[in-house]
């Protein structure tokens, strides 16, 4: 007896996710499929159903466009980098390794966590002046900033 093909009512919770992980090849089918909680006969059926089947196409021209290279690349490092992880935290955790390698890989944890403090952005600001003259009153006015000093207001009342 034939399988009916799947309705839209029997898709995953999220169908478009499932079709770009199929797509984009990233994790073995059977993570993929383990992650969004279906079978291989899931599959089969869901491969039968005209929206999934939309979804794939949809998926493949974008993730497979030349435009789309970069992201490509960016989504495979982070899941290289996601991989690592546990090598890292092994070589962290190994008190037989040098403290250098420790202290490298703890860094590199730390990078990964975002949890070392930004530098401030603004304190590399470039110093400014700007000079006000106004003619009619015989007034020049300066505004000043640096990093040593916030903030300076001078007064010439010379011409």
């Amino acid at each position: 007896m034939p399988v009916p093909p799947r309705t839209i009512q029997h898709l995953p919770e999220e169908p478009a996710k499932l079709a770009f992980e199929l797509v984009a090849d990233l994790f073995p089918l059977h993570e993929t499929l383990a992650r969004h909680g279906i079978s291989r006969g899931d599959l089969k059926g869901l491969l039968r159903n005209d929206a999934f089947r939309g979804m794939l196409q949809e998926a493949k021209r974008t993730w497979r466009s030349p435009m789309n290279a970069a992201e490509r690349i960016k989504v495979k490092a982070q899941i290289a980098t996601e991989d690592g992880i546990p090598a890292l935290y092994a070589m962290f955790s190994d008190l037989s390794m040098g403290a250098t390698a420790r202290l490298d890989a703890f860094k590199q944890l730390s990078t990964l966590a975002d949890a070392i403090p930004k530098k401030d952005n603004h304190a590399a600001s470039p110093n400014f002046s700007v000079t006000i003259k106004f003619a009619s009153a015989n007034r020049v006015i300066t505004l000043a900033a640096n990093q040593q000093q916030p903030s300076a207001i001078e007064h010439d009342a010379t011409a």
